[in-house]
Order: structure tokens, then sequence, then C-alpha cells
């Protein structure tokens, strides 16, 4: 019953958002720009996921990078504030989910096209020059939420181009599954949410949908200044790092990250 209410709250929702959204795209940048959020907020009451925030929100103009887990992610980010996201190009065929991010506006890229690199990095600019603010993974794809993959720096040059020049904020965040009915994860329990590797999608999300509540906690790490990184493969191993910093302390202490000096 959990899962069939959801499925009917998830299909009414998007049939009577997905038509104004389109529309507010042509007449409406404003609405079109809130709209998600509410759209993501509700879906995520819809799903019983509680998300506890931690740290400094994300300003406009601002490159997030986080770790990835799973297409929960995108609800409980895109719920916090307008943004928009940097997705891999196969994404743009899927049979609904791509339409759906073809309205909010996702960037797509093909990561196995190195030569495209620049003018991936170019779309970015373009959109961080107009006042959005930007989600990446850039770990590449998603794991199972028990630890931080390597990030991928190569998108990390449409902030830092050159050496030592830093030309937008790029906020690291940490994310990590943490209750389930209001009783801590364990690592069994925290993998079972990944939608990583070989995980069909549609076992996966019959195991979300029918799910007792959930609890998502998020730390936006403070925007680090010039003077961490010299040029952009550092500064993809200094996000990196914090990524990973956060969860740990999460994990083991149950507690928020202590705040960092920028």
């Amino acid at each position: 019953m959990r899962v069939l209410l959801r499925i009917i709250a998830f299909c009414s929702l998007t049939i009577l958002a997905a038509p104004v959204q389109f529309i507010f795209l042509m007449v409406f940048p404003i609405g079109a720009r809130w709209l998600p959020v509410f759209y993501f907020r509700i879906l995520l009451w819809c799903f019983g996921v509680r998300v506890v925030l931690h740290g400094d929100r994300p300003s406009d103009q601002t490159l997030i990078v986080s770790n990835h887990i799973s297409w929960l992610d995108i609800l409980v980010l895109g719920a916090q504030r307008p943004l928009h996201f940097v997705a891999k190009a196969e994404i743009s065929g899927w049979p609904l989910f791509g339409q759906m991010a073809k309205l909010h506006r996702t960037i797509f890229i093909d990561r196995t096209r190195r030569h495209q690199a620049r003018s991936h990095n170019a779309s970015i600019v373009s959109r961080l020059d107009k006042g959005d603010c930007l989600v990446l993974f850039p770990e590449g794809t998603s794991s199972d939420g028990l630890r931080v993959l390597p990030f991928k720096s190569a998108l990390f040059a449409a902030v830092m181009p050159r050496s030592g020049e830093m030309q937008y904020p790029v906020q690291p965040v940490s994310m990590l599954y943490t209750r389930k009915s209001g009783l801590a994860m364990g690592r069994r329990q925290r993998a079972a949410y990944g939608w990583y590797g070989d995980t069909e999608l549609i076992p996966h999300l019959l195991y979300v949908l029918k799910s007792p509540p959930i609890t998502i906690e998020l730390y936006y790490h403070t925007v680090p200044n010039e003077n961490v990184a010299g040029h952009r493969k550092a500064l993809a191993q200094y996000c990196e790092g914090m990524v990973r910093d956060g969860i740990e302390q999460i994990l083991l202490q149950g507690l928020a990250p202590v705040q960092e000096n920028g």
C-alpha cells in the first residue's frame, strides 16, 4: 500500500508540475526557478525523507560538489534552494527522467569524450555567469554511500581555468544517509539505499518506495579560498578530502563536523 500511494503521488504531482514548468520556462523565469524546489520538497515528504542541514547554505553563482549515493540525492539537494545539475549525457535519453531533467535545465556532459571538456566547461561557466547555482558530482558515478570515490578534476577547470585563479565559489557538500525509522543505519542499511554498480533501477526504486521514514544529513562546508589549491587537480583533491572528512566525522561522532576556517 505504501508503494502504491507513493507511486500515485509521484505520478500525480509530476503530471501537474511538468506542463506548468514548461510554460514557466518560456514566460515566468522566477517561477521556473522555484517550482522544482517545491516539487522536490513535496516528493521528499511523500517518500518519508527528512533532511538535516549543517553549515553555510550555498549562494548564487556557486558550484556545489558533493558525493553521490542515489537518485534521492537529486531531490535532497534540489529541495534546499533553486539550483541545477550537471549530469551524464545518457540521462537525457531516459524515459520520463530525461524529460524531467531537461525541464530542470540540467547540463548534460559526456565524460567519455575528453576532447569535449572545454565545451562542457564553457557551458558551466555560462550558467554561472547568469547567476545559476550548479551541482556537480565529481566522482562521476554513484557509490554505496560508505565511501567517497576519487574526484575527477576535469570540470573543476570551469571555476579554476588558470593556476591560482578561482573565478567562482566552489562549495563541498558531505551527504550521508543516517537513520531509518529514527534508528541509526548500519553499513548494510546505508548501502541498500545506494544506486550504484549493476544495481537495477526498478528493484531499487521499489525498495526505497516501500521503506519507512529515513533521515539524510547534508553538511555544507565552508567555501575554500584561492590559497587552498594552486590548480584544478589540487582543488578537486581538497574538496574530496573535505567531503570525506565530513562523512567520517558524522559517522564516528554522530555530530556535524566542526566549522572549518575558510
